[in-house]
């Protein structure tokens, strides 16, 4: 396999695991929150986190084999929500905060790739739905912040 193609890879097994810890994220947002709409929204965002993590798996092992053997399912430091709200009660507005970097950064991650001119169509179509798809949510999320939550 070539360097490019290893880099490539290697962007897209990020972009898979910023995937994982959004999901992550979401869903400890949701347990969180006091407010219903966002309650609401963070249910719904985890699992449409959950479904791009089955969707790059899927398409990754079409394009690419399987990427399991040279690549640990490791515990990355980079989780999408901080850990601090494991620790220490945080505000609707703290987490809301946090949502909003979190999709910022997946947004930079997913338009890197993007530029790449060796994304196989299948890997660039998936890509390029799930960026649309978390830039909407990002819009959406933007409004939330707009609207007044409890704070504990």
């Amino acid at each position: 396999m070539g360097s490019n193609n290893k880099e490539l890879i290697g962007m897209l097994k990020e972009v898979l695991q910023l995937n994982v810890d959004s999901y992550k994220g979401y869903d400890q947002a949701a347990d969180t929150v006091k407010s219903e709409n966002l309650i609401t929204y963070f249910k719904s965002k985890a699992i449409d986190r959950k479904n791009h993590v089955l969707e790059l798996e899927t398409v990754l092992k079409l394009a690419f084999g399987d990427l399991n053997e040279d690549w640990s399912h490791r515990v990355l430091n980079r989780t999408w929500m901080n850990m601090m709200h494991l620790t220490s009660p945080q505000s609707d507005k703290a987490i809301l905060e946090e949502s909003i970097r979190g999709d910022r950064q997946a947004i930079k991650e997913y338009a890197k790739i993007l530029e790449n001119i060796n994304l196989p169509i299948g890997v660039s179509t998936v890509i390029r739905n799930q960026f649309v798809n978390i830039s909407t949510d990002l819009n959406k999320i933007k409004g939330l912040e707009d609207q007044p939550v409890p704070n504990p």
